[in-house]
């Protein structure tokens, strides 16, 4: 029984646009942390190296004038104008870094989903403060390989940096005899090296983060064959409607317009699912013309506007299956010429007999 069971509950669809629009409005994207990540790292060691040198140099006349003020007597003016110095070249060291980090994090978001406004993850949900289902996303499988992948990164980052400073901290210390320039050359080939490294494994790292990302996306975007029916019954209205109203509308435009029925000269039926309208003008026609025509809905349609304007409508099987398979705006065939003539005839004697007596009223 099992394997007979119905599959529609199973995700097997990629997600419809109108989903993802709808998830992108909650926020939910295909988003790498790690990509991000890797790409702020990698443009503030661009920025670092290129600030490097200024950077040393302004370092290095800072640390000589604080040993000759601690060597000289410091006075209050000049430790005040120290300090006001310190500030200032932490200010110009720093701010560089956070403007490039933020451009670079704006940039990388804009890469991977483009611009996005919400404030929907905002919104308080009294799910989020159920204790239990806390408990349960600590102890979810996704998050704990989440937590195995940042403690592995960080057990890398964490070994890059140690191996430079165990390779160049002895080069720090011999170069310290050669003045306050010199440890800080040394230092910052150490700092610069380590950096690149330690952005370049973030970023690899992110670029496969980028995909596996989309990857995971997708996979939770999936939907249903039945949820994929409901999406189009909300959004587009029920299929089974939908095909009804585009046959009729289909059925107006091949049969002819219904307005022209109340033109005709009569409509002939079978009588229940054919009806066709026909028109006859002697003066301008050699032959009767179908003006209408249709089945069913439509047949029903015609007669109710034949029985409004007084269109004599008239039953014959034969003839009314003949005529339906003359095309709207043709004339008659000529072996239904007698056949039509004799009902024309009929009805014109009928109007006849019609205008006589009210003559004679």
């Amino acid at each position: 029984m099992s394997g007979g069971g119905d599959s529609s509950g199973e995700k097997t669809e990629e997600a419809t646009p109108h989903k993802l629009r709808e998830a992108r409005k909650k926020g939910q994207v295909a988003k790498s942390t790690d990509f991000t990540t890797g790409i702020v790292f990698g443009f503030s060691a661009a920025v670092l190296y290129a600030m490097g040198p200024g950077l040393i140099s302004s370092l290095q006349d800072f640390v000589v004038r604080c040993f000759k003020i601690g060597t000289v007597g410091a006075t209050h003016s000049a430790t005040l104008g120290l300090v006001m110095e310190g500030h200032e070249l932490v200010i110009v060291a720093v701010l560089p870094l956070f403007a490039i980090a933020f451009v670079a994090a704006l940039a990388g978001n804009l890469t991977q989903f483009g611009f996005m406004f919400t404030t929907h993850p905002l919104q308080p949900e009294i799910s989020k403060l159920n204790p239990v289902k806390g408990a349960q996303n600590l102890l979810n499988k996704k998050k704990f390989v989440q937590l195995l992948l940042s403690l592995a990164k960080f057990t890398v980052v964490c070994w890059l940096v140690s191996d430079a400073l165990v390779v160049g901290l002895p080069n720090v210390l011999r170069a310290a005899p050669g003045g306050v320039e010199s440890s800080l050359s040394v230092l910052v080939g150490i700092v610069v090296p380590v950096v690149a490294k330690v952005a370049i494994f973030l970023l690899a790292i992110g670029i496969i983060d980028r995909f596996w990302q989309i990857h995971v996306f997708k996979k939770d975007q999936r939907m249903s064959k039945h949820d994929v029916k409901q999406e189009y019954k909300q959004t587009e209205g029920d299929p089974l409607i939908k095909g009804q109203r585009r046959q009729l509308a289909e059925e107006l435009l091949l049969h002819g317009s219904i307005e022209d029925v109340k033109n005709a000269d009569v409509v002939i039926v079978n009588p229940d699912h054919i009806a066709v309208a026909i028109r006859y003008d002697e003066d301008e026609e050699a032959a009767p013309r179908v003006i209408a025509k249709g089945q069913r809905i439509i047949a029903d349609k015609i007669k109710e506007v034949a029985k409004q304007f007084g269109v004599p409508v008239m039953r014959n099987v034969p003839l009314a299956h003949a005529l339906h398979d003359v095309d709207v705006g043709h004339e008659i065939p000529e072996e239904l010429y007698e056949a039509v003539a004799e009902v024309l005839n009929f009805i014109y004697e009928l109007e006849a007999a019609e205008q006589e007596r009210h003559r004679r009223r």
